[in-house]
């Protein structure tokens, strides 16, 4: 069976009126990254055996400015999760109401493996974490957001910047009250990430397919792969338009 297929928004400089776009030639092109485990140094495929309530999984995003005002005030970024499945399965639930609800936190903490990056929040952020299940039939929406305390955060321009975390544990995953699906493949798309200047500034970052997708129990490769089923990610598009 093959996996869902990921088709993102256009971010040709046609489209998005040059609002992403950089030059070529930058040694520091600002874009994000999303990984298992480490920032910036981590893996893009996790496997999980699904055999203990015990542990979890991390993923990191993080990113690199070309330039930055003095300071920084916060994030907000976006993401979907796809499995490999015509509903989503109750272990992917992870929706207020859903079964489990209280699987997936966001952190600030800055972890030995993150070293590849640098740590601007100081481990001081307030998150928050809204996952959201989709109007198709095998999605689930997150939105994250963080602000720091201070509004003073300092992000160093050409450096890969720790941003946040993303931690999915591994409880109601076997024995008594299971919520099944743990096994079912699962593809997880970095979709935006904005960062909040000083002065209100807004300033998106380009989020390129390479370093922004994600495999759950499966590869990014079979993410991309043609679809079997018409509801696909093509649909994505209408969702965030």
């Amino acid at each position: 069976m093959s996996m869902l297929a990921l088709s993102r928004r256009a971010t040709s400089c046609g489209v998005l009126a040059g609002l992403f776009c950089l030059a070529s030639a930058s040694a520091h092109a600002e874009s994000a990254t999303l990984s298992w485990d480490a920032c910036a140094a981590g893996v893009q495929a996790k496997s999980f055996a699904c055999n203990s309530n015990l542990g979890q999984a991390r993923m990191v995003v993080s990113a690199v400015r070309d330039a930055a005002p003095t300071l920084t005030q916060g994030f907000r970024c976006s993401f979907e999760v796809a499995v490999d499945a015509a509903s989503l399965p109750a272990w992917w639930q992870l929706q207020q109401g859903g079964c489990r609800a209280s699987a997936l936190a966001g952190s600030a903490a800055y972890q030995a493996g993150d070293s590849a990056c640098q740590d601007s929040w100081g481990s001081v952020l307030f998150l928050v974490v809204q996952p959201t299940a989709a109007v198709v039939p095998g999605r689930l929406g997150i939105v994250v957001t963080g602000a720091s305390p201070t509004g003073d955060a300092q992000i160093v321009p050409g450096t890969e910047t720790f941003i946040a975390g993303l931690e999915l544990n591994f409880e109601k995953t076997s024995g008594t009250g299971i919520c099944a699906g743990c096994p079912t493949r699962a593809c997880v798309l970095l979709h935006e990430l904005t960062i909040f200047d000083s002065g209100g500034v807004e300033a998106p970052i380009t989020v390129p397919e390479p370093t922004s997708l994600l495999g759950w129990q499966t590869t990014p490769g079979a993410c991309r792969a043609t679809p079997a089923r018409n509801h696909t990610w093509g649909r994505i598009k209408e969702l965030y338009r």
